[in-house]
């Protein structure tokens, strides 16, 4: 076998064993492509008419920008999971309540997406999911739906007071970012400006898989190996 057959070889092989049999994808803890496993949530809470949020840091959570993990060469059921499929994702950032918030039953709270940041030529999209507290009707990983949501910047969602956790995905290494307004609003989502709006940002981060690297290596063997016959 010659060089640049080999290399080639060698390629194919890397790629084959990336494949995988069907798997639960994994719950959004367990989304960390650094191995620093937990929930990081931006904590909403209410005093008199002023909304407030905080994302959670070190010790209270991941250190921020989170990594996403790889979601090439899985496959993901049920099959409404694919959007995670040849994706780097994460869903460690989730919304959730500090303390009793009371709003009158014509009200609600809506998160906004107002800009998101991503390496040039990026995908950068978010998908709904919800919470794994089974015990709450309708919760659990068999209600989410992977509907997308926040897909331009002035794109708003209704928060309905219970754990929030959705899937961040990129398909670029580098650095991504999403900024929101929390703001109370009608059911329709306008805005009640008798409320002030809080605001938060969830970061996260790429790193090429070693696969990649080493694959690029190989074409740079195959390369030099040519440059040599």
């Amino acid at each position: 076998m010659n060089r640049i057959s080999f290399c080639v070889s060698l390629a194919a092989a890397a790629c084959i064993a990336g494949t995988a049999a069907a798997v639960t994808p994994p719950m959004p803890p367990m989304t960390s492509g650094s191995g620093d496993a937990g929930m990081k949530h931006a904590l909403i809470s209410l005093t008199g008419t002023t909304l407030h949020v905080h994302v959670s840091e070190p010790p209270e959570g991941p250190a921020s920008p989170v990594e996403m993990m790889s979601g090439h060469g899985a496959d993901y059921e049920p099959a409404r999971f694919d959007v995670l499929e040849g994706k780097f994702f994460n869903a460690q950032h989730g919304w959730l309540a500090d303390g009793f918030i009371s709003l009158p039953t014509d009200r609600a709270i809506w998160i906004e997406r107002t800009a998101a940041t991503q390496p040039p030529g990026a995908e950068f999209r978010v998908y709904e999911a919800g919470s794994g507290m089974t015990a709450i009707p309708g919760e659990g990983m068999p209600f989410w739906t992977l509907d997308e949501i926040y897909a331009t910047d002035g794109d708003s969602w209704q928060w309905d007071g219970v754990m929030q956790h959705d899937y961040y995905t990129g398909d670029l290494p580098g650095d991504y970012a999403m900024s929101f307004r929390v703001y109370v609003g009608d059911l329709s989502g306008a805005e009640d400006i008798t409320y002030t709006p809080a605001t938060a940002t969830f970061q996260f981060h790429v790193v090429p898989e070693p696969a990649a690297w080493a694959l690029a290596g190989l074409a740079a063997v195959g390369w030099a190996t040519r440059r040599w016959r």
